[in-house]
């Protein structure tokens, strides 16, 4: 195996809970003597780690098989990795359709350690997350629409992280060998239990739209204004709907019958 291995991220893109897998699960690689456990925000930023930001000169060497490059969220071309490190294996974290309300968050909160500043009632602070995530959608350069895969890489769907950890494991083996399957499964359940709140948004259209397809309505948990908006959005376009209006459906649906009447009104 060609060290180090190279693990690309967008800023909030899980870069370091794939170190932190690696480095603990799969046999290649030395386990760093280093008591873990994720942060109260569901980050591993402490782990040990070498890293490499924004292509910057410094490259802060801490160990020789693994290298984090953080390029941030726009910066998502691989050349100056390749220029750097010809021969390394390159994992590529990949922001999918899926995982776009997941980065939309994860690099406010845990990469940028802020907080979504949006004025007004919750109803208009709803409407303002379905406006943004429109916005998004509509522009191609916007900031979730970078790091696609690319070839040449391992190429690796953030959301997979949360449903699909079979396929995450399968990938990182063709490049880091055998790994122990049991305590890849332990740090992962320790991942859900303290990232889940990331994956609540996709969580709520995956209900709602398995509900509108079968009719097997269901109830709704409470989902914060920021789930609230993501939904809305992902309807607005599901079914082209120029809007649901935010005043009129300023107190939120109960239940996904509720759901399947408004679209009948509206549409």
């Amino acid at each position: 195996m060609i060290k180090p291995i190279i693990i690309h991220y967008p800023s909030g893109g899980f870069g370091n809970f794939i170190n932190v897998l690696i480095s603990m699960c799969f046999d290649a690689i030395d386990t760093p003597e280093k008591d873990f456990k994720f942060s109260a925000d569901g980050n591993s930023h402490d782990f040990p780690k070498s890293t490499w930001c924004h292509y910057e000169d410094n490259i802060r060497l801490l160990r020789d098989d693994i290298l984090l490059v953080d390029s941030g969220i726009e910066r998502d071309y691989i050349e100056p990795i390749i220029e750097k490190f010809p021969n390394s294996p390159i994992i590529r974290m990949c922001i999918d359709e899926k995982s776009k309300s997941i980065v939309t968050q994860t690099c406010r909160y845990k990469a940028e350690r802020s907080q979504f500043v949006i004025d007004g009632e919750w109803w208009e602070q709803r409407e303002q997350y379905t406006l943004m995530y429109h916005y998004g959608k509509e522009n191609n350069d916007y900031y979730i629409n970078n790091f696609k895969p690319l070839d040449g890489c391992t190429n690796i769907n953030i959301s997979d992280l949360f449903v699909n950890f079979d396929k995450v494991l399968e990938q990182l083996s063709t490049v880091v060998g055998s790994y122990d399957k049991d305590k890849a499964y332990e740090i992962h359940n320790d991942f859900l239990e303290s990232n889940n709140r990331y994956y609540k948004a996709e969580e709520l259209v995956n209900i709602v739209q398995d509900a509108l397809e079968t009719k097997n309505h269901v109830e709704l948990d409470n989902y914060s204004l920021h789930d609230q908006g993501y939904l809305l959005f992902w309807l607005e376009r599901k079914y082209n709907i120029k809007e649901i209006p935010p005043y009129d459906y300023r107190e939120w649906f109960k239940n996904t019958k509720e759901i399947e009447t408004c679209l009948k009104l509206i549409r």
